[in-house]
């Protein structure tokens, strides 16, 4: 009879370990999931910070402005800025612009989904310019 219960209470004990053990497991996923949330949450939050410190109005973008760049900056009326067009001979050379806005030449005028060209995509192009005769890119 007291075989079986130090049988039984060794049983006992080791279930009791496995159940803390494996809870314990649990808290700290738990614990690690609101860490990663708090990070993500505590970076959005600077983001958000910055943003209303620094950016929530023009008047004080303006004020920032008078402190930091007095000088520097100018103010331009938005009637007086011209669009530059890419001369398709540029010192006697052909040439093309590839850039946000897309390829852009007298000959080619590709607009692009994406501001980055993926690497596939941009090799067509430049071949592309390159039969044409477009060097300068």
């Amino acid at each position: 009879m007291k075989k079986f219960s130090l049988a039984v209470v060794i049983f006992f004990l080791v279930l009791s370990t496995a159940i803390i053990k494996n809870t314990t497991k649990q808290i700290e996923d738990e614990i690690f999931t609101v860490r990663e949330n708090i990070r993500v949450l505590k970076s959005e939050y600077e983001n958000v910070s910055l943003e209303y410190d620094y950016l929530s109005s023009a008047e004080r973008l303006l004020e920032y402005q008078t402190q930091y760049f007095e000088d520097e900056l100018i103010q331009k009326n938005i009637n007086d800025i011209k669009i530059y067009n890419i001369s398709d001979d540029i010192n006697n050379k052909k040439a093309a612009s590839i850039g946000t806005l897309g390829v852009k030449s007298k000959r080619i005028n590709l607009n692009l989904s994406n501001t980055t060209i993926d690497p596939i995509k941009l090799a067509k192009i430049l071949n592309k310019l390159k039969n044409q005769k477009i060097e300068n890119v």
